[in-house]
């Protein structure tokens, strides 16, 4: 059932979920790529290491990534007058921590039971929904996902089609329940209930009383921000884009950009197999097809529960 935020103490909460979420997800993908092989004497050959950097690549890529929505959810966070938050519980964890988003807290060893896992955390809610915890998202499923001509095509465009859902939800009434407890089924249904809570607040507070937190207390800039240009950016050398949120607009763009980027929501075209979900599910085939389910990772010792 999606929740419905209507304090900023419950805004508040939410959002340091979300900073420790994507806190844990960027851990268990650095470890996973971290035990994958990389040279010639580890046992494969030229053409299977080359697939394995290959790998390497794609899920640095993916926790990269979660870097910059870790740093775009405490910019959101402090804006409303939050304060950063980096706590984490330690891993490993029951599978039933996040309730039924199933994101078990562990770290194992890049083989395809964990890129199994890692698919099904960034999947569609449309490829998960039915799905057991624990239960691995169909591949013939996800490639035909991966594979769609999606009609939106543009920012601007998704973020019309999130607030189309919001007003469905409002018209709806009886599926959103008021919070104190927060809970959600999916990493899409926690941004969604999140910028639900921004839409509500901005009107019900106005968008001056909301955005109380100085600006000067978020980092951002990158390749797409404030600062392009320049040897003191550090965000450019690491490829890090991160929005400075200051009204509902701002807040809305940092929220896009994180649902478009790895949690199952539409994009264009073009950048669809960049999305995480489609590279987790490349590098699933992948393993599945040349037979490296296990032989691309090194005997590392998991930490699991």
């Amino acid at each position: 059932m999606q929740r419905k935020i209507s304090t900023r103490a419950e805004l508040i909460d939410a959002l340091r979920v979300a900073s420790e979420l994507e806190h844990q997800l960027m851990a268990q993908y650095l470890f996973a790529v971290y035990s994958l092989k990389r040279y010639t004497y580890e046992g494969l050959d030229p053409v299977q290491l080359e697939r394995v950097r290959r790998w390497s690549s794609s899920i640095t890529l993916i926790a990269r990534q979660e870097m910059e929505h870790l740093g775009l959810a405490l910019n959101l966070l402090s804006s409303i007058g939050g304060t950063p938050s980096f706590t984490r519980p330690n891993m490993p964890q029951k599978a039933d921590y996040y309730g039924q988003a199933g994101i078990k807290l562990e770290l194992t060893r890049g083989n395809l039971a964990t890129i199994k896992r890692f698919q099904r955390f960034e999947a569609p809610d449309q490829l998960t929904k039915g799905l057991l915890p624990g239960k691995d998202v169909h591949q013939s499923d996800a490639c035909d996902w991966c594979h769609r001509k999606e009609e939106v095509s543009s920012r601007a465009g998704l973020s019309a089609m999130l607030d189309e859902a919001l007003k469905e939800g409002e018209e709806a009434g009886p599926r959103l329940a008021p919070m104190p407890s927060f809970g959600w089924d999916s990493i899409r249904e926690l941004y969604h209930t999140i910028r639900d809570g921004f839409v509500t607040l901005a009107t019900t507070l106005g968008e001056k009383n909301l955005f109380v937190g100085r600006p000067s207390l978020q980092i951002f800039g990158g390749p797409g921000g404030r600062y392009s240009v320049g040897s003191m950016d550090d965000l450019n050398q690491y490829d890090v884009d991160l929005i400075g949120v200051t009204n509902l607009a701002s807040a809305k763009q940092a929220i896009t950009m994180i649902l478009e980027q790895g949690e199952g929501i539409a994009v264009n075209p073009s950048y669809l197999p960049w999305t995480h979900f489609c590279l987790f599910t490349v590098i699933r085939g992948e393993m599945e097809e040349l037979g490296l389910e296990e032989l691309g990772a090194r005997p590392v010792k998991s930490a699991t529960r």
